[in-house]
């Protein structure tokens, strides 16, 4: 682990494992800026930003078991609160964050992190993804 990494490992959080498939996707200016917000959020803002995360899988998980449609009003809200918490570190576009969609729902990694609270999470924030970003972003 880099020390870099070590900064951004949180109880038990620890995403350096990653870090050549990002420097290869993206590239080190990108991982440097997360790194950096991450490490701006300070210990307890850290906390918070990955409780956000769990709130938002969750009432996402509980919208999947309940079959409710992608383009729901309560669905919708619920990829906007997603947006915020990904612009944290990141402002992705409407390509990129439909993008980043699929990939929730596309690699078994990122379903498995939504699919954990509930079957067909991932898949609903795919897709609520898809029509939120249709309708908010350039």
């Amino acid at each position: 682990m880099t020390d870099e990494s070590a900064d951004r490992d949180i109880e038990g959080l620890d995403n350096s494992e990653y870090e050549p498939e990002v420097r290869t996707r993206w590239g080190d200016e990108a991982l440097g800026r997360s790194g950096a917000a991450w490490k701006a959020l300070g210990p307890e803002g850290q906390q918070e930003h990955l409780a956000a995360h769990v709130r938002v899988a969750q009432a996402l998980a509980a919208q999947a078991a309940d079959y409710a449609e992608p383009g729901s009003d309560a669905v919708q809200a619920l990829v906007a609160r997603h947006y915020a918490w990904v612009s944290v570190f990141w402002v992705p576009d409407r390509e990129a964050y439909t993008a980043l969609g699929a990939m929730y729902a596309d690699d078994h990694r990122f379903r498995a992190n939504y699919d954990k609270f509930g079957d067909g999470t991932a898949e609903l924030l795919r897709d609520g993804i898809a029509i939120w970003a249709d309708a908010n972003l350039a």
